[in-house]
Order: C-alpha cells, then structure tokens, then sequence
C-alpha cells in the first residue's frame, strides 16, 4: 500500500509510475503527478484521489480498480487484455479497446 501524499514528495524525482508483475499496488491519500502511469501486469487499485497529467497506460495483464477518484487530462487508456474495475469516478477521457474485459466496471467517466 502507498499513501499517494509521498509520491509527489518521497518519490518525486521518478520518470514514471510503472506498476509489474503480479502485485496489487493500493494507492490511498491525495496526489498529483507529472509523471505518466502504465500497469503492464499486477493490479493498481485507487482508493484515494491520484491524478496524473502525463496519462494512465493499461496494458494486457493489467488490472486498475478505481474506488476513488482518478484524473488524467490526457486520458487513461485500457488496452485489450486488460481490466478495469470498480465503482469509482475517472476524470478525463477513458479509451477502451475493444475486448476489454471490464465486467463489473461501474467507474463514472467525467
């Protein structure tokens, strides 16, 4: 679990947020980042309000679970083979490939 309020502090000199393998990165608190966010595999689940103005990448393998809120004013992209859950809101444009698999997807696009 990650309080968001350290990345743009702690962690604020990183290129980019890039979430791998089969963990499951919970992101709770409030932040902004500049930095671009992509999930090539695991799970990130927003339970806080995160904000990236470089953009959200969600590749094959990858899962996002939006509880909070999440905003990209360059959108956030889940790509085929990939998953996007929850009950939450995303702020900015959402773009889905065609065979996403988002079965529970409740998340509100603003």
């Amino acid at each position: 679990m990650f309080d968001l309020a350290a990345l743009a502090t702690q962690y604020a000199n990183f290129a980019a947020l890039n979430v791998v393998g089969p963990a499951r990165w919970e992101l709770r608190g409030t932040s902004s980042l500049a930095q671009a966010i992509t999930v090539d595999g695991g799970t990130m689940a927003v339970t806080g309000s995160l904000t990236s103005s470089a953009g959200v990448l969600v590749n094959a393998g990858g899962r996002i679970e939006v509880t909070g809120t999440l905003a990209s004013p360059n959108g956030v992209t889940v790509n085929t083979g990939a998953v996007l859950v929850g009950n939450g809101t995303i702020v900015g444009t959402t773009t889905k490939a065609h065979s996403v698999a988002a079965a529970s997807c409740a998340a509100t696009p603003r």
